[in-house]
């Protein structure tokens, strides 16, 4: 039977030339890599690194595809009659190209996904790793499926039968898991379109607020300050209208009234709160891009009122800095004697 197949038995000479084909791939895959490292200057060239990264990715299916080419060849050198139920070499290496490219994408496209997801760290954007890693399953999932496809039908079998059976299962599946299934695409359309990332605070439009915990491929749950968890349904928040504090960055402006008495000094209240303001900046390490600036707003019926604009570059601080300004502000105006009158009216009797 192994004569039928393989046609011949090899001699020794044949197995020493066999195992020197494969030996030769092995090094022509070493000098391939050695001559792309060493070329590491062209890539040097631009300002990103993923082409860098690409060349990272694509050392292991180089490497893997000058050996299986040489087992190939060596196979083929050994048993040049190698058949089995009518198959042979021009069947078998449609399959293996296949099998190389479908293992070489999949490993390209979730190399710069994850990628990505590093360079987003080091901009300084609230990404952990592993952020829609659901995402990637999907994709290997779909690149292999299509690999198996082709591989089927390469050696006969007849998979218009299991298509149409699968065909009737996913119409089925999709009936049944309609509400999941929404949930899992709105999920893509959050992870392609990046609208919320794990750790952005944010407020939907029903008023809820709080940080990203996790994306997950139905639902996502956000954190509030009183550390309940909410769950939205990822189909629901895809329709909302989300505020991100994060987005395009994590400075924000800090808004602070305040009023001052009708016969205050209006030039001296202003120095003394920006100087309040600057101080207080400085004491957390958090001042802005802008500098604070003060802009009065009305003639109020107790006071003249005028707003303090503070600018962090963190979300978080902006709590803190305004506890310690409201609090470092009363006691410059105390004492400067500026007065921040209490709600007043005047009353007059007519005799």
């Amino acid at each position: 039977m192994l004569e039928e197949i393989f046609g011949s038995v090899p001699s020794l000479y044949g197995v020493a030339a066999a195992a020197g084909i494969i030996l030769a791939a092995w090094v022509l895959s070493g000098l391939t890599l050695m001559i792309l490292k060493r070329s590491k200057f062209l890539t040097s060239m631009t300002d990103s690194t993923l082409d860098d990264e690409v060349m990272h990715l694509m050392a292991r299916p180089i490497h893997l595809g000058f050996v299986f080419a040489g087992g190939l060849v060596a196979f083929d050198y050994l048993f040049p009659l190698f058949a089995y139920q009518g198959y042979g070499y021009s069947d078998l290496i449609p399959v293996a190209l296949v099998v190389w490219l479908a293992y070489t994408l999949n490993r390209l496209i979730r190399g710069v996904m994850d990628w990505h997801e590093v360079q987003a760290q080091k901009e300084g954007e609230n990404v952990k790793r592993g952020t829609f890693g659901f995402l990637n399953t999907i994709i290997s999932l779909f690149v292999w499926g299509l690999a198996l496809t082709f591989v089927l039908n390469q050696v006969g079998v007849d998979i218009s039968a299991l298509l149409a059976g699968l065909g009737i299962a996913g119409l089925a599946v999709a009936l049944a898991l309609q509400n999941t299934l929404s949930g899992l695409f709105s999920a893509i359309g959050l992870a392609i379109d990046r609208p919320v990332r794990q750790g952005d605070f944010v407020q939907l439009e029903d008023g809820t607020k709080g940080f990203i915990e996790d994306i997950s491929m139905r639902s996502t749950r956000i954190r509030t300050f009183e550390q309940n968890l909410v769950i939205v349904p990822n189909s629901k928040l895809t329709n909302m209208v989300i505020m991100n504090a994060f987005l395009p960055g994590e400075e924000v402006t800090l808004k602070v009234p305040v009023g001052v008495a009708y016969g205050a000094d209006l030039d001296k209240a202003e120095s003394i709160a920006l100087e309040v303001a600057e101080s207080v900046l400085e004491m957390h390490k958090t001042k802005g891009s802008k500098n604070s600036f003060v802009r009065y707003k009305s003639f109020g019926d107790s006071a003249i009122e005028m707003v303090v604009f503070i600018r962090v570059n963190k979300f978080l601080d902006q709590y803190i800095v305004r506890h310690d300004f409201i609090k470092g502000l009363q006691v410059a105006f105390n004492k400067a004697k500026i007065e921040i009158p209490f709600p007043q009216r005047d009353v007059h009797m007519k005799k």
